[in-house]
């Protein structure tokens, strides 16, 4: 039973739910290409101030290919606001005509995305049908590519065979940087790597431990130093263990690392958090401070051959987001009792009691509270707050998290319970496959939900990036995948989602782009607003969980997909 009547005692004792917010019909188009759309459910409100559930997409004409094509017509729905707010995309999520762009695989697919300007910087995978490391039939490359408004790239870096690209944040001065993890060493293997923006390399500051770290952030036993800088290997599908903010010519970094301890100390398998901020001095990055988010830990969920979806990665790696309003820098991770025990011994923002009934298991990956600890510009701790899953969900996992106004988002993919005894709610079909939701959500500053919306397509639905823009809340992920509700493998392919929905939680809209024949996926792993578009990347013609069976190692391989809503 996933229900965690525990937590909920706790979570009542610490949050409140805000009041209702509005429902609306939610507009839903048809395929991309495609002819007459189907209607969308009414999105209802349920108690307690959460918006209800958006209905199921419509189906309707043919499928369109992966090319230019508008989409079919769609409901109603009321765009923009007035004063000086830009007009809304919810038209543009609805009704715009989608370009994409997919090549055959083997190809660069891309994980993450960034803009400056028209300009699209993805950091981009693939896989190859080689010998690769610990045995694996396949080796996997990363790399930056820089886009402007063409299939191709206009210039690329990219990292040795094994070695990961692991984020990019894009500076005002046009200068780009990437986190590059090596695989081959054994520790100080983060580097970042700061690029022109015509791609030329103006230097590479190698990560070590922080130096300005105060002492009141160890614990009495904790290793110094800390930090080995060394992950584990990521495959083509991870998004990596450093997460990057642009700091206007600066930067800020947060990291997860293995503890700098001899290979035949128990503390070895041991990882440890931290977030340090950088100045650009003389082609190199300059500590200007560090802090410790929590010390040893461990963080390893079940392992899955293959994992599709990304969802693993989100019970270990870090969030790193900022809150404009404030400059204050949030550090978001999967809360597990591991991570709360060292959280309690060292900075004693919570109690004992608190990592029994607030936290799961460090092997848990279905229902993830997440902790989002604040630090002021200037580095102070401000704080941990923890938004836990919906009293309501079996399985719960944030694969997003930003930051607004003082306030908080996360997206990501929920299931809910049907009798409140923690059963999985499944969609009609023989087999009694499990109905995964996407979600967006809203938190105040202190964790406490204000509202949230699910997103039904009527199979299997994630969403796995979002942007909190002035007037809209816009995400991206994937849709139509079947996982059984025995185990975790994912037997149909799913096709690309778009969502939108307004501030208030009261209007919503979502398309799905119908690619897929179910035998392979097209999903969007992230997305970015630019002034005259919503552009998300993503893999095409990716595998299932058993495409490589039977030594069918080509079957593992993957190609780009691109999907381009232009705005008015």
């Amino acid at each position: 039973m996933r229900r965690r009547t525990e937590l909920l005692a706790w979570v009542a004792a610490v949050s409140w739910l805000a009041g209702a917010a509005c429902g609306g019909n939610a507009a839903t188009t048809g395929p991309d290409g495609g002819g007459a759309s189907g209607s969308a459910g009414a999105a209802g409100t349920s108690a307690g101030g959460s918006s209800g559930t958006v209905g199921a997409a419509g189906t309707g004409g043919s499928t369109g290919s992966a090319g230019s094509g508008v989409a079919g017509a769609a409901g109603t729905g009321v765009g923009g606001q007035a004063g000086a707010l830009p007009p809304s995309l919810e038209g543009v999520i609805r009704d715009a005509g989608i370009i994409g762009f997919r090549a055959p695989r083997p190809e660069f697919g891309a994980v993450i995305v960034a803009n400056d300007g028209d300009r699209i910087y993805a950091v981009e995978s693939r896989r190859d049908v080689e010998p690769g490391p610990l045995g694996l039939p396949w080796r996997s490359r990363f790399r930056l590519a820089a886009y402007d408004n063409a299939a191709s790239a206009t210039w690329t870096f990219a990292a040795p065979p094994d070695d990961v690209v692991s984020d990019v944040a894009v500076h005002p001065s046009g200068d780009v940087t990437v986190a590059v993890l090596h695989y081959p060493l054994e520790r100080r293997s983060y580097d970042l790597v700061r690029l022109s923006r015509d791609g030329t390399v103006l230097g590479t500051t190698t990560m070590t431990e922080p130096q300005t770290m105060p002492a009141t952030d160890f614990g009495a036993s904790d290793p110094r130093p800390m930090f080995r800088m060394k992950s584990d290997l990521a495959d083509a599908t991870v998004g990596g263990w450093v997460r990057l903010l642009s700091d206007g010519d600066g930067l800020v970094a947060t990291f997860l690392s293995y503890v700098d301890v001899p290979a035949d100390n128990p503390l070895s398998l041991r990882l440890a958090t931290g977030v340090a901020a950088f100045d650009w001095q003389s082609a190199a990055y300059v500590e200007r401070w560090g802090r410790m988010v929590e010390g040893p830990h461990s963080a390893q969920p079940a392992a899955w051959t293959y994992d599709e979806l990304r969802q693993t990665e989100q019970a270990v790696r870090p969030f790193l987001t900022r809150d404009e309003s404030t400059g204050d820098i949030l550090v978001g991770r999967a809360w597990n009792n591991s991570r709360c025990k060292a959280n309690v011994a060292v900075f004693a923002e919570f109690a004992m009691t608190d990592c029994v009934l607030g936290s799961v298991s460090p092997i848990e990956n279905q229902w993830l509270p997440l902790a989002v600890t604040r630090f002021s510009s200037a580095g102070q701790r401000l704080g941990t707050r923890i938004l836990a899953p919906d009293a309501d969900a079996a399985e719960q996992v944030a694969f997003a998290l930003v930051a607004r106004d003082g306030k908080l988002a996360t997206a990501g993919f929920v299931v809910r319970e049907t009798n409140g005894d923690g059963t999985f709610r499944t969609y009609p079909d023989p087999n009694g496959y499990v109905d995964y939701d996407g979600y967006i959500a809203i938190y105040d500053g202190d964790g406490k939900p204000l509202f949230h919306r699910d997103f039904n397509m009527g199979r299997g639905d994630v969403l796995a990036s979002l942007r909190w823009l002035p007037n809209d809340i816009v995400a991206v992920g994937s849709s139509g995948w079947d996982r059984w509700q025995g185990g975790n493998s994912i037997s149909r392919g799913a096709d690309p989602l778009l969502v939108w929905l307004s501030p208030d939680g009261g209007r919503s809209a979502q398309r799905v782009v119908q690619l897929s024949d179910g035998t392979r996926h097209f999903n969007l792993f992230d997305l970015t607003v630019t002034d005259h578009a919503i552009i998300a990347h993503g893999f095409s013609d990716a595998p299932l969980t058993h495409s490589g069976d039977g030594g069918n190692t080509a079957a593992r391989t993957l190609g780009p997909l691109r999907v381009r809503l232009d705005r008015p």
